[in-house]
């Protein structure tokens, strides 16, 4: 009944023993500091332990003035270490590892040391507006995240995964209910479109081409005015597969409206609730709560490769 979901899989360079992939999920078990901890690498472990093929470590800030405590960080060379010795304790355990590179914009002001960055002027009260960022910051936060996927291959990680979601910074810009810009960023699709286009090409410059880069991407915009439509995402997709990337995570919930709620998906939402809208689609993160459903969303889908939910971390033996 499982062999699709425990079936080999390549992707470009990086072999997986099977299809399961845990995927990231913040931890805070950084600290404040954000290095990796023994806390991490353990949690790591177990999952590798019981069963998955590819673990991707938790959001990864690549830009040190907006970086969180709390979350890790690769925007500079020191974490490079701590990052090793992680990936060097999932592959022990025959696992692959992930990163998951991140720029958090409006998410990260529950640290108050943080820099917010936001795609275009944000009112905020009567009284306060976040100003958009500048074209000069653009080209900053297109070039961290290149130098971050440089920084991901001395620390060992089989692949990246470029977070398009959830109201971050690349999610802000594409979407046309977040980004206001009247510069050649904002407007059109096309405008919009651009500087995560620029940060999917910064990070394929600086990683070997056999390093596979998968994509988390927001199905559509929930419950938020001028959003984004499935039918733009999907052009959105089919643009970043020509500028280099190899698998998509497909995600759902923002941080702006009750669509958080799709997010971290209580008990309430449908099973399964992601899939009616993606079935052309090769990956998807959502509330599949039994291996029996995985086996059927694999057969109906004809997805290559499933991306385990948020309530499969708590079974870290879940294979066995």
């Amino acid at each position: 009944m499982f062999e699709k979901l425990f079936s080999p899989i390549k992707i470009r360079g990086m072999e997986l023993k099977n299809r399961v992939i845990l995927p990231a999920m913040g931890t805070k078990f950084a600290g404040k500091a954000s290095y990796v901890t023994p806390q991490l690498v353990n949690y790591h472990v177990a999952r590798v332990r019981g069963g998955c093929g590819l673990n991707i470590v938790e959001v990864c800030s690549v830009h040190s003035p907006s970086a969180p405590r709390g979350f890790l960080s690769i925007s500079e060379d020191a974490y490079i270490p701590g990052l090793k010795s992680l990936t060097d304790a999932i592959h022990a355990e025959g696992g692959k590892a992930g990163l998951q590179l991140w720029q958090g914009s409006l998410a990260v002001g529950m640290d108050q040391t943080a820099q917010i960055l936001v795609a275009s002027d944000m009112p905020v009260s009567p009284q306060m507006t976040i100003p958009g960022i500048t074209k000069q910051q653009i080209i900053e936060i297109t070039d961290c995240f290149g130098r971050a996927a440089a920084r991901a291959v001395k620390a060992g990680f089989d692949c990246v995964e470029f977070h398009c979601a959830h109201n971050y910074l690349p999610h802000s810009f594409l979407s046309g209910g977040i980004n206001h810009r009247t510069d050649e960023y904002g407007g059109s699709f096309e405008n919009r479109a651009r500087f995560p286009l620029a940060c999917i090409c910064a990070i394929r410059a600086n990683i070997p081409e056999d390093m596979p880069v998968l994509m988390r991407i927001d199905a559509h915009d929930d419950y938020f005015e001028g959003g984004l439509t499935i039918e733009e995402v999907i052009d959105f997709c089919k643009l970043a597969g020509e500028a280099g990337v190899d698998v998509l995570d497909i995600s759902r919930g923002n941080i702006l409206s009750a669509g958080l709620k799709y997010e971290v998906p209580p008990v309430d939402i449908p099973r399964a609730f992601n899939m009616s809208q993606e079935e052309y689609r090769k990956a998807a993160v959502g509330a599949v709560k039994k291996l029996s459903q995985d086996v059927g969303i694999l057969k109906r889908c004809a997805i290559r490769r499933f991306i385990t939910p948020r309530q499969r971390s708590a079974m870290k033996m879940f294979r066995n």
